[in-house]
């Protein structure tokens, strides 16, 4: 869906209530979830408060595109995987991917660091978070937040953030660092009004839902050319099908795509071959995601690749 420069600007100067700040949140290869397009100038502000107005709690910009003008809005942080370099030191991501910034939050982004380079002789001990904003919320009590994307490479892991809080530097500097997938992001708490309480909850709800949807996709390993197909009656499993030549599944996943939701009749779905009224026994093949008849049954009559039941 597309929003005018006229509707953003409508939507701005409609939003009830104050932004606060809106972070930059890093450089992705990817953005996880958002076909909400803003047309606007090219100025990063107008865009996130764009963003913000019409409902969503992230904004991207597009750097792959030349002219840089894409906005596209969003209800899902950057995945940890998707991190990339930036290309340099600052709130921009001058090496193309995707540019995120959180439309509304507590804390602005100071700069990047070196993972582990960052210290506060009151640190809280370092947890793991699913999101970079879910550090923030952890934070809420303390002046800084500090959060380091873990892709879970290497270990097999979980993908999820680093996480840690602090208000006392001392007289320690660190020294600022091109931020990509190795580096500690900085925040400071700037306080001001964050997206509304009674908001909160109902958002939340949709937010984690598309969550769970995206981990699905995203923990999916089937080789090239085969689609991960739900398994009935299991839970979180799916099987790899190609169904382009799948017999049983001609087309699509008769028992619906892993991850997507199922209920919505938009949704393509395969076809049994072997199920089609009036084909005789191993009488149907799949080609190409199509089903092709052979044979039909007794009483039943050969027609443009489908049997009919002959009328008496």
């Amino acid at each position: 869906m597309k929003t005018t420069i006229a509707n953003a600007l409508y939507l701005l100067l409609s939003a009830s209530f104050a932004l606060g700040a809106q972070p930059f949140l890093g450089c992705a290869q990817f953005y996880p979830e958002g076909d909400n397009l803003i047309a606007y100038d090219g100025i990063i502000d107008n865009c996130v408060e764009a963003c913000y107005a019409n409902g969503d709690d992230y904004a991207y910009i597009d750097r792959t595109r030349d002219d840089g003008n894409n906005c596209i809005c969003g209800p899902i942080a950057i995945f940890p995987e998707y991190y990339q370099s930036q290309g340099a030191i600052g709130n921009t991501c001058t090496a193309g991917g995707y540019e995120g910034y959180a439309t509304s939050s507590y804390f602005d982004f100071l700069n990047c660091a070196e993972a582990g380079g960052v210290v506060y002789f009151d640190a809280t001990p370092t947890i793991q978070t699913e999101s970079m904003v879910d550090c923030f919320s952890n934070c809420e009590q303390y002046t800084y937040a500090v959060a380091t994307p873990n892709s879970g490479e290497g270990g097999g892991g979980q993908s999820n953030f680093n996480c840690f809080c602090g208000n006392d530097p001392g007289e320690f500097v660190y020294q600022p660092q091109v931020c990509d997938q190795n580096t500690a992001y900085v925040y400071n708490y700037v306080g001001g009004n964050g997206p509304n309480p009674s908001e909160g909850i109902a958002r939340r709800n949709r937010i984690e839902k598309l969550r769970r949807k995206l981990n699905k996709k995203r923990n999916v390993n089937c080789p090239k050319g085969l689609t991960a197909c739900s398994i009935p009656g299991i839970n979180d499993s799916y099987e790899c099908i190609d169904t382009q030549f799948e017999l049983e599944s001609c087309g699509g996943c008769v028992n619906g795509k892993f991850g997507e939701d199922n209920n919505n009749h938009n949704v393509s779905t395969g076809i049994d071959c072997t199920s089609l009224p009036g084909v005789a026994l191993g009488a149907s093949t799949c080609y190409q995601g199509k089903c092709d008849v052979y044979a039909c049954k007794r009483g039943w009559v050969w027609v443009d690749n489908v049997c009919r039941k002959l009328i008496e």
